[in-house]
């Protein structure tokens, strides 16, 4: 079994110009293919354009990981009723959505999922002291379902007549978080 990589060893990055994000490399499934395409080649225009914003890991030199940030909604029908916000009477709830996420191949299993979705915790709880947002979305690769489903993302409710997709969603009621920030 290999060492967790603590966080504190972990940078994180937005990224930029000078970043350079051709080594990574996160394909050795093929249905991840389109989460090292999006870095090299779309992560940057997107978030020049204000579409999303990217944030690149490092440990010490290398670029181990990356998510990207999006705004976002869930509708109310999509949660489980016990986790529906009381009171609240509109039909949508706002939401900060994991557009990506991906660690590089040969750094798996090694705790960087998770300090970045700790990282993530920290920003959506952060943008809260300025922005109405309660739920964090995600739509998953089959591959990543039980990595949400350990980290306590609740999986969303799919209408049965929708077309089948790709992806899982989940959602994640980032109210703890945001109440242990206010503690603090």
């Amino acid at each position: 079994m290999v060492e967790p990589i603590p966080d504190e060893e972990l940078e994180y990055v937005t990224l930029h110009e000078g970043v350079d994000v051709n080594s990574f490399s996160c394909c050795s499934k093929p249905e991840e293919i389109d989460l090292e395409e999006f870095l090299k080649e779309d992560a940057l225009r997107c978030q020049n354009r204000f579409f999303s914003v990217t944030r690149v890991v490092f440990w010490g030199e290398t670029l181990v990981g990356y998510f990207t940030l999006v705004t976002d909604c869930i509708e109310k029908e999509e949660m489980i009723r016990g986790d529906r916000i009381k009171g609240y009477k509109y039909r949508f709830y706002p939401a900060i959505k994991i557009a990506r996420l991906a660690v590089h191949d040969n750094y798996r299993h090694r705790g960087i999922g998770t300090n970045m979705l700790i990282e993530i915790f920290s920003i959506v709880g952060g943008i809260t002291e300025n922005v109405g947002c309660r739920i964090l979305t995600v739509d998953s690769k089959p591959t990543s379902v039980e990595f949400y489903e350990k980290s306590d993302f609740r999986r969303a409710l799919v209408n049965p007549e929708d077309p089948p997709k790709d992806t899982i969603p989940f959602y994640f009621d980032i109210l703890h978080i945001i109440k242990a920030r206010k503690s603090l």
